[in-house]
């Protein structure tokens, strides 16, 4: 995103959708307000971008955030509440909601919504009188949203009021006196349907949708029924989500034995089999998603202000006196480094520029005007996880002409995503791509990429480096590659944000650590430590797409220590890889369990038979 760019990308984005800022901004700002971002006189605070993004239906889970420790403390909390449901600890979080109400910063429509939501939820989950729950959820809904007659009319929902709608009409189901009728669902998942949003955010709200008309619509409606689902497990499938998959898995299988054709009667014991992997993964780890209906997925980079300027200045040597000349009284610099004082958004980001590192409150991985840029980088990246190579290249030169290819920020992102293809494709060796790597990465950081450096690193950095800790990893060098992972692993453990709010980044590099664990001389202690680790966080983040890889990581371990355990990590890995499309890793598996030996391979025989069948 170009600096000072929030309030035009709020523009183009609302002009496209059609909105007029006063639907855009109803209930939760004033029209005054919204018009004075739009035409950048103010920024938004961090929960209205969130809500303004969700209702012109674009993700911000791509975006980095750069907060102050006080906002972050409020996000935080909202995880511990998440986390304590999750758990089924919900005394806890009930009195965690109560300190949530007691905050000064979490005051307005939208924090009273989620504070009204989530006691919604906790009392669902505790079975307590449905008309009790409903006069939450109408309390809830009347924060941010018109009455329901304003909404016949024009709408404009985010994701997160449309699950709010969703649940209050499935909890009056339950009601004696304020049952609600099939026909207003049609309309709500019509509406979610005609919805401009992207396949990200769409993931929240439309599986849950289907679900409800599932298990409500007439015998008559079977095959739309049987259509929707199928679309709704394929998006999961996608988008590596965990919330609402064991119960489309269920549906899904339900819906085909219905069919009478035995092949298709075999694809729901496939999906029955996978819904167990995945069950016995969550129980496993005692998190439960039943009956979790506004479960908040967590894909966020966050950072905090006072870390960033902090590290930065000291990375680069520059003393407080120097930096804050021309900016601001050294004394303030002193007390924004502790996190004292918040700076405002100009200053940070003039401190910054100062110190060679570009930077605003809200930034992307890219240097664009146009979301639908961020949107084909998610595309792009779901591809090179499953290392659909032709795939990836289509949609790279997409993104490489939609940028301005003389800033070197977009220069660094294209050509190491080429790098990446080149090499997963050989059409370059390990040694050159290493280097081209080496030169990507000082294009914008004064460091050689193999020291130590102080440097709070890009999403763009980070990923070179990861890129080369994999090459050198392929190449026999797994020195330098376990390195560059403690490394990685090393960041996120010396800043205040939870590895939750960089799942993506940290998941990578644990994940890839406890591989090169359970390889020659490693640790197979610390790989079975490691995985469990990531695999807890992204059970919490609500991510499914790297569980199986993390089992299967388990399970190589247990099996060179020769301990029976591998069989289970093993067979859910298998199950969890082919459901979440990392069709790649998974062939690479099946190989290794056809090379056992007797009786070793005797006990994969259900696997083996799968794979001949329907997994191939």
């Amino acid at each position: 995103m170009k600096k000072n760019e929030l309030g035009g990308l709020l523009l183009r984005l609302r002009k496209e959708a059609g909105f007029s800022q006063g639907l855009l901004c109803s209930g939760v700002c004033s029209v005054s307000r919204y018009a004075r971002i739009e035409r950048e006189e103010l920024e938004p605070d961090f929960f209205l971008l969130d809500r303004l993004m969700g209702r012109l239906g674009k993700s911000v889970e791509r975006l980095e955030y750069v907060m102050p420790l006080s906002v972050y403390r409020i996000y935080e909390r909202r995880q511990d509440i998440q986390e304590a449901i999750l758990y089924g600890k919900l005394d806890e979080a009930e009195n965690l909601l109560d300190l949530y109400e007691k905050e000064k910063l979490a005051e307005g429509s939208l924090h009273r919504q989620y504070i009204l939501q989530e006691r919604a939820q906790v009392a669902w989950i505790r079975e307590k009188d449905p008309d009790e729950i409903l006069k939450l959820l109408d309390q809830a809904i009347g924060e941010t949203m018109p009455s329901e007659e304003e909404m016949k009319k024009e709408h404009c929902f985010s994701a997160e009021e449309g699950k709010l709608l969703l649940f209050r009409w499935e909890v009056s189901r339950k009601s004696r006196t304020a049952s609600r009728n099939f026909e207003e669902l049609k309309r709500l998942l019509r509406c979610i349907c005609e919805q401009k949003t992207n396949r990200m955010d769409r993931s929240k709200i439309f599986p849950y949708a289907v679900l409800l008309y599932g298990e409500h619509a007439p015998e008559e409606k079977i095959i739309t029924v049987r259509s929707l689902a199928e679309e709704a497990l394929e998006l999961l499938r996608d988008e590596g989500k965990l919330l609402y998959m064991p119960e489309l898995l269920e549906l899904c299988g339900k819906l085909l034995r219905k069919s009478g054709v035995p092949e298709e009667k075999l694809q729901a014991q496939l999906l029955d089999r996978m819904r167990q992997s995945l069950l016995e993964t969550e129980q496993e780890y005692g998190i439960s998603f039943e009956k979790y209906r506004l479960f908040d997925h967590v894909i966020r980079r966050f950072y905090i202000d006072a870390e960033m300027i902090r590290k930065t200045r000291t990375a680069v040597g520059m003393t407080q006196e120097k930096l804050s000349e021309d900016i601001c009284a050294q004394e303030t610099l002193a007390r924004v480094e502790t996190g004292r004082q918040t700076p405002q958004s100009r200053k940070l980001q003039q401190m910054m520029e100062k110190m060679g590192r570009g930077c605003g409150r809200v930034n992307m991985a890219m240097v664009t005007e146009q979301y639908e840029t961020i949107e084909l980088k998610q595309e792009l990246s779901k591809y090179i996880h499953q290392e659909k190579h032709e795939n990836a290249k289509e949609v790279l030169g997409k993104i490489k002409t939609r940028l301005d290819m003389n800033s070197p920020v977009n220069q660094q992102y294209v050509q190491a995503e080429q790098v990446d293809i080149d090499y997963a494709e050989k059409t370059a060796d390990g040694k050159k791509c290493i280097e081209r790597l080496r030169l990507l990465y000082r294009m914008t950081i004064r460091s050689d990429p193999e020291e130590e450096c102080e440097f709070v690193l890009s999403t763009e950095e980070f990923r070179i480096l990861s890129q080369m800790a994999l090459i050198y990893f392929d190449n026999q060098q797994k020195d330098k590659s376990v390195f560059i992972y403690r490394r990685q692993v090393k960041q996120f453990s010396m800043t205040c944000v939870r590895p939750v709010f960089h799942i993506l980044d940290w998941g990578v590099s644990k994940n890839n650590l406890a591989l090169c664990m359970t390889g020659e001389n490693g640790d197979l202690e610390e790989a079975i430590s490691l995985s469990i680790e990531s695999i807890k966080i992204d059970i919490k983040a609500g991510l499914g797409a790297s569980l199986g890889r993390s089992l299967i990581t388990i399970g190589d371990a247990w099996e060179q220590k020769r301990d029976e355990r591998y069989v289970h990590y093993f067979k859910n890995g298998i199950f969890l890889l082919k459901l979440y499309k990392m069709d790649y890793l998974y062939h690479d598996v099946i190989s290794h369990i056809q090379l056992m030996k007797f009786p070793d391979r005797n006990q994969f025989n259900d696997v083996l038979r799968w794979d001949g069948q329907f997994l191939k």
